[in-house]
C-alpha cells in the first residue's frame, strides 16, 4: 500500500493506494498520529484506489474517525467504492462516516 499526503487550504487528504489490511492498518494510524500531534482535525481519506479493506483496515478508521471526534475534528471517505465499499455498508459503518463522491464534498463535509 503506498499512502500521499496533500493539503487543501487546511484540510488534509490522504490517498489510500492498494491495500489496507492488517500489515498495513498501522502506517495510517501512525500518519494520523503525527497529523494528530500537529493538531490537525480535518481529514479526508481518498479510497479511489483502495482495492482491498479488512477488518484491521476499517479498525484504523474508525480509531482516526473517534480520535478527531473527540477533539471536535471531522473525517471524510472520498471516492468509495468497490469491497471497500461494500464492507463499510455491510458493518453499516456507512451511516456514521461522512462519504462523499468528490473530494470537492468531502472538503465541504468537514469545514
Amino acid at each position: 500500500m503506498t499512502i500521499k499526503l496533500k493539503k487543501n487550504d487546511n484540510i488534509y487528504v490522504i490517498e489510500l493506494d492498494g491495500e489496507l489490511d492488517l500489515y498495513n492498518a498501522y502506517k495510517v494510524k501512525t500518519l494520523y498520529a503525527k497529523m494528530a500531534e500537529k493538531g490537525i482535525n480535518s481529514i479526508i481519506l481518498d479510497l479511489e484506489n483502495l482495492d482491498y479493506l479488512d477488518s484491521s483496515g476499517l479498525g484504523s478508521m474508525i480509531y482516526i474517525f473517534s480520535d478527531l471526534k473527540k477533539h471536535d475534528g471531522k473525517m471524510s471517505l472520498c471516492h468509495l467504492n468497490g469491497a471497500p465499499k461494500n464492507l463499510i455498508q455491510m458493518t453499516r459503518l456507512d451511516k456514521l462516516f461522512l462519504i462523499a463522491d468528490t473530494i470537492e464534498e468531502s472538503v465541504e463535509q468537514v469545514k
